[in-house]
This record gives structure tokens, C-alpha cells and sequence, in this order.
């Protein structure tokens, strides 16, 4: 996840390692990408948020 919300600097707080990296969905959306087309350098991570609590 990203590093502000592992470690505190916003209202939501999400664990290290709580994500799941979508690494399927990267590929089919780049299949025909190059590097100049490629739509980022990172694959997207999603988190189901259960029981959240606003700190």
C-alpha cells in the first residue's frame, strides 16, 4: 500500500500487506502496451475495508 496510508499521516489507516495486488487485470489492461503506452509502472493493489475506523 502506499506509504501515508501505512503509516499514519492520513485519516485512514491501512495495514502493511492488508492489499491484494491485481496483477491479472494489469496485464489484460497492458497486453498491447508498449513502454511508451503502458499505463503506469505500477500494478493496482485494491483492500476490502471492514469494521474501518477514522483516526
Amino acid at each position: 500500500m502506499s506509504q501515508p496510508l501505512c503509516n499514519g499521516h492520513f485519516p485512514l489507516q491501512v495495514n502493511a500487506k492488508a492489499g491484494q495486488v491485481e496483477h491479472e487485470i494489469f496485464e489484460r489492461v497492458n497486453a498491447e502496451s508498449n513502454s511508451k503506452t503502458i499505463s503506469s509502472g505500477y500494478r493496482p493493489v485494491s483492500v476490502v475495508l471492514e469494521d474501518a475506523v477514522i483516526i
